[in-house]
């Protein structure tokens, strides 16, 4: 089965202010296509005169896009992010981001890879706002991080696209709506299928299942956002034999304290060790996963059987019983 990977268009723009906004979906299983869908208006009022040359060139840029001369394209908008042109318009970061867009699109897949790190290296930032309702923050940095991992599908080098993945879901965290965890978790759900489905054909199912499962036994009420990594999770146990070890596993968990308001549960399954973060403080909005950790309430301390309770209540361990 093959997970997709990211493909990145660029749409015509007029002259409003930047809105970074972009879409996923999975298209299916078989051959899943992200398509990030990246829209940029721009408008000249009140902005300072560097930025306003910078909104002219990359609108330039633009006209030669759309007319098929991606040479001038490139060459217009290198000079915008070599030259820091258009910070303040958000021109720098959407020419930055466009660079490899177009290397990717005439299939120049190493310049595309070089520009993507060249992102990542920059003093772009990730929670910058945009202005749009509909994708708030820029996420350069993350989406870079994610199209290389689709880059190295390309070439079937799994093992990059994991490394990429991992850094795409930890150090290059996607920023959404502001208190909204069902919002991430959506990008959270899309990452966690792509890892799983890499690791399998890495020949390491075991480890995919360790990864969906701390995931859905740590996503809450936020569990629904996750049914294909669920459903991946049922294809790859024999439930005759799996639940009798699980549960022997989940009856040995163990609780260890790791500091104030901070825990760690932990079993082995299958010669692999499972640790699931328990904290009885909300994080802050900067702490990367926080949907990730298994919440316990305030002051309170973890019980084991509460703990183990709580798991065989999950929907991914009911569907173990039928």
């Amino acid at each position: 089965m093959f997970w997709g990977f990211e493909v990145l268009d660029l749409f015509s723009l007029k002259c409003i202010r930047h809105t970074g906004n972009y879409s996923q979906r999975l298209i299916n299983m078989k051959n899943t296509i992200i398509t990030i869908l990246i829209t940029i208006p721009f408008h000249l009022f009140g902005q300072t005169p560097d930025d306003t040359v910078g909104i002219k060139l990359f609108n330039r840029g633009l006209e030669f896009y759309k007319k098929g001369n991606l040479d001038s394209t490139l060459i217009i908008w290198t000079k915008i992010v070599d030259n820091k042109m258009g910070i303040h318009s958000d021109v720098y970061g959407n020419a930055f981001f466009n660079i490899p867009t177009i290397y990717w699109q005439i299939k120049n897949y190493d310049k595309a890879r070089d520009w993507y790190r060249k992102i990542l290296a920059s003093d772009l930032k990730d929670n910058d706002e945009t202005g749009s309702l509909m994708e708030p923050h820029t996420n350069y940095k993350h989406k870079a991080a994610v199209a290389l991992a689709g880059l190295y599908q390309l070439d079937s080098n799994y093992t990059e696209v994991l490394q990429w993945l991992e850094k795409a879901d930890t150090l290059y965290r996607y920023w959404g709506f502001e208190g909204s965890a069902s919002n991430v978790s959506k990008r959270q759900a899309y990452l966690l299928a792509w890892k799983a489905e890499v690791l399998q054909n890495l020949n390491k199912p075991e480890e995919a299942m360790r990864l969906i499962i701390t995931e859905l036994i740590c996503s809450d009420k936020l569990e629904n956002f996750f049914k294909a990594s669920e459903d991946i999770l049922i294809k790859l146990v024999d439930k005759t034999s799996f639940k009798p070890k699980f549960d022997n596993a989940i009856n040995q968990l163990e609780i260890k304290k790791l500091g104030d308001g901070n825990w760690v549960a932990s079993f082995s399954l299958d010669r692999l060790a499972y640790n699931i973060p328990i904290s009885n403080v909300y994080p802050d909005r900067n702490l990367p996963h926080y949907w990730t950790i298994y919440f316990i309430d305030k002051n309170s301390i973890p019980d084991k059987q509460n703990i183990i309770n709580y798991i065989q209540n999950r929907n991914f361990y009911k569907r173990l019983i039928k």
